[in-house]
């Protein structure tokens, strides 16, 4: 077990400095060290009391496998094989590198992810034991197209939050963004061939900004990618592209192309075409734009 989670597991009731020593079978200058680094990832985690007892500030919610198959059982939907790892650098990673043990609709999540990937190797930063960090498994044939499934599954993002009466919208190609402004979920799509048959393993990461139960909402997110991927893979992206379309923050607004932080295009965002290319619309010319390598800003 990691120690940061099995620390914080055991912290579920104060400790003094040696109990913990000796529970986590380090030295008293290693669970100096482990403390100042659990602060560090989130700052006031851990305290100490006036009797040098240690204790968490915050009630962590972690992830149970029982809970999360009863809440599959209860709404009538297969159980999925669910791995919860205490702590991975990278879901996807993990995913990637082990995918041959996993099934089509495999699930790897975690209580902590200490070096969480986005789009363009950026870093994705998740809170211990409170955010959602996750990765699914989908196999397909090996010609799938799926250039455009972080549109989809953004659409399942959107849908799930919407069913907890949050209001988001979706900035292209893969970005949930709350209604002040702030980004609250991201998606990260990497592809494998493997026994001639492709792997999409669908990263993804969302802020609990509600607080709500962590496995009521990863389930909650589970179902609604299931679905989303379910109606793609019937009928495509057309009847998903309206959906999109109506929840985009910037659609019909005047945005701007950035590549390597450098603006090289601006105009009117007028829509995303049947394989997710973003539209850009400015002196009587439509330009298409695909996600490598270029970013949006929005006015």
């Amino acid at each position: 077990m990691s120690k940061i989670i099995q620390c914080l597991k055991i912290l579920s009731i104060s400790k003094t400095y040696l109990e913990l020593v000796k529970e986590l079978n380090i030295s008293r200058l290693e669970l100096l060290e482990l403390i100042g680094m659990i602060n560090e990832i989130e700052p006031g985690l851990i305290n100490a009391n006036e009797l040098s007892c240690i204790y968490i500030t915050r009630e962590v919610d972690w992830l149970n496998n029982n809970e999360l198959d009863m809440l599959f059982l209860h709404n009538k939907l297969p159980l999925v094989p669910i791995t919860i790892l205490d702590e991975v650098n990278s879901t996807n990673s993990f995913a990637l590198e082990n995918i041959a043990k996993f099934t089509t609709k495999s699930v790897i999540t975690t209580e902590y992810q200490s070096q969480g990937r986005g789009r363009s190797d950026k870093r994705w930063i998740s809170k211990i034991a409170t955010d959602i960090t996750v990765s699914i498994v989908y196999w397909f044939d090996v010609n799938t197209a799926f250039d455009v499934l972080p549109l989809v599954v953004a659409v399942a993002i959107n849908r799930l939050f919407k069913d907890f009466k949050i209001q988001t919208k979706i900035k292209w190609p893969n970005d949930i963004y709350s209604a002040d402004g702030n980004k609250i979920g991201g998606i990260l799509i990497e592809s494998k061939i493997h026994n001639k048959e492709r792997c999409l393993v669908i990263g993804i990461g969302i802020d609990n900004i509600a607080i709500l139960s962590r496995n009521i909402l990863l389930f909650s997110l589970l179902k609604h990618v299931d679905n989303v991927i379910s109606e793609f893979m019937i009928f495509g992206f057309s009847l998903l592209r309206q959906e999109w379309l109506d929840n985009c923050i910037h659609y019909n607004k005047p945005i701007k192309i950035l590549q390597n932080n450098i603006v090289i295009d601006t105009g009117i965002n007028t829509g995303v075409n049947a394989n997710g290319a973003l539209l850009v619309s400015s002196d009587n010319k439509t330009i298409e734009y695909h996600s490598t390598n270029i970013s949006l800003a929005y006015n």
